[in-house]
């Protein structure tokens, strides 16, 4: 099994599993399972697939402050099976933000053994991609 995934295949892999069956992620914030079976409500969806989780959501944060996209898109984020809740909830806590961020706790995307340039996150995924598909 090759371990090694190119951001391509990464983004096309991500994209199949949002628009198959129902998926379950872990809301950072409420520390629940939530279930989705539509991402079509959504803009833009940021999703990340590296280890330093709270390294990618301090970017991501800055870069949309700085961007002001909170109030012109419906974003979702989502990290990958590799992402440690607690730090990611302590970050939203401490800057205030008031984002949809999820895990995916139970490996719904199938990338716990799949690795990545973890410079080139996050994976940016628009309605318009999903919806295309």
């Amino acid at each position: 099994m090759d371990v090694q995934i190119s951001t391509e295949k990464l983004k096309s892999q991500i994209i199949g599993r949002m628009n198959g069956s129902d998926l379950e992620l872990l809301n950072v914030t409420t520390d629940t399972l939530e279930k989705f079976d539509s991402f079509s409500d959504f803009s833009k969806i940021y999703f990340f697939h590296a280890n330093c989780s709270s390294c990618q959501l301090k970017s991501l944060i800055k870069e949309m402050q700085l961007k002001r996209i909170f109030d012109e898109e419906k974003i979702l984020v989502i990290f990958s099976i590799f992402a440690n809740r607690f730090e990611l909830q302590y970050l939203l806590e401490e800057n205030q933000v008031n984002i949809p961020v999820y895990i995916d706790n139970r490996d719904e995307f199938l990338l716990s053994s799949k690795i990545t340039n973890e410079k080139k996150n996050p994976v940016i995924i628009t309605g318009e991609e999903l919806r295309s598909i």
